[in-house]
């Protein structure tokens, strides 16, 4: 039996391969549906919010630029509009090939329209969706129950985000492979979106922010895993236990006080999400954000321009000089710094 289950899972990758890959060939939202370009190799030039790749394969290393959008990715035309809370539909290729693997999506505030955009890998990303067991199984993954059958994925927009251009990252991560180091196939596209409707005032966390490339490295549990070898003593590899996300969890959005972000300069737009201050990567190999709640803005993130906001202080040129009357109560209210038995002398 166990040959047998091999043998089958080796005809499958190899149809896989045979049938090639895909890409995203419709989107919709707000009750409106946009076609891509179904066929790279023969690019239609149409009018949509989808970025056309360069071709409908995948992108193998973690560090190669084209993670950000997918390989040789092309701005594309549009920026439609979204409400924020509202469920919106990605169609993959039909049928999609693969079967193991999840299903994520990032987005990223673009600060202007994102068809002004040119390099994706300037954005910083939060994540907002992510699918790895189906819900009829926590045996089998999403992708093959759903886009397996032709099936599109639905996410929901968070509700009540700030208003604004944002970047859809939608990668799917194929591990019918991964087994091998380098052997996980990424394919993310991205589609731009003007989030005008149902808005309010919610933003990620600095913290929560990151980079593609640089955020998912080729050793992370949820990059190299065997999805085929069952744990815990289990019959069958269950993806709901046993799965880890790479790129953490998804983050809790809270209100902008101006202060969610880092304290760089402001973009040309106030609807821009300031983000110097980006989620640190070096655990990411557990899937799991470090110790700082995405609630909470770090020092850094806060104190970055301490150099630029603070305040005039009174000259001390080594000896403080008390002075009687007046001027020693004033000198008094700061002799926590320099005070009159010489600390600063």
């Amino acid at each position: 039996m166990l040959l047998l289950n091999h043998a089958l899972f080796a005809i499958s990758v190899f149809v896989a391969h045979v049938a090639a890959h895909g890409v995203v060939i419709s989107f919709t939202a707000n009750g409106k549906t946009y076609t891509g370009e179904p066929n790279p190799d023969q690019p239609t030039g149409a009018a949509s919010p989808i970025r056309a790749v360069a071709n409908n394969g995948p992108v193998v290393d973690v560090s190669d630029k084209n993670m950000a959008c997918g390989a040789s990715t092309k701005v594309a035309t549009m920026d439609v509009p979204v409400d924020a809370g509202s469920v919106v539909s990605v169609q993959w290729t039909k049928p999609w090939p693969h079967q193991w693997g999840p299903i994520i999506t990032y987005l990223a505030s673009c600060g202007e329209p994102c068809s002004k955009i040119t390099d994706p890998t300037n954005l910083t990303w939060f994540k907002i969706d992510q699918l790895g067991a189906s819900n009829t199984s926590d045996t089998t993954w999403v992708q093959g129950t759903l886009l397996f059958k032709s099936q599109p994925v639905q996410l929901t927009i968070p509700d009540k985000l700030k208003p604004g251009y944002y970047m859809i990252r939608h990668e799917i991560i194929a591990l019918h492979n991964a087994m091998n180091k380098g052997g996980a196939e990424f394919y993310p596209q991205c589609i731009q979106i003007e989030v005008k409707g149902n808005t309010g005032n919610l933003v990620p966390s600095s913290g929560d922010m990151v980079h593609f490339p640089g955020e998912y490295q080729a050793n992370d549990p949820g990059i190299l895993v065997d999805v085929f070898t069952p744990k815990s003593n289990e019959p069958t590899y269950n993806v709901k236990k046993d799965y880890q996300f790479p790129g953490g969890p998804i983050p809790k959005l809270n209100p902008d006080s101006g202060d969610a972000g880092s304290s760089a300069a402001p973009s040309a737009s106030s609807s821009s999400i300031s983000t110097t201050s980006l989620r640190t990567t070096s655990s990411s190999s557990t899937g799991v954000i470090p110790s700082e709640s995405a609630s909470q803005v770090t020092a850094t993130s806060i104190l970055s321009t301490s150099t630029a906001q603070t305040p005039p202080t009174a000259s001390v040129s080594g000896t403080c000089h008390a002075k009687r009357g007046s001027i020693k109560r004033r000198l008094e209210s700061v002799s926590h710094v320099c005070d009159l038995n010489g600390f600063a002398g």
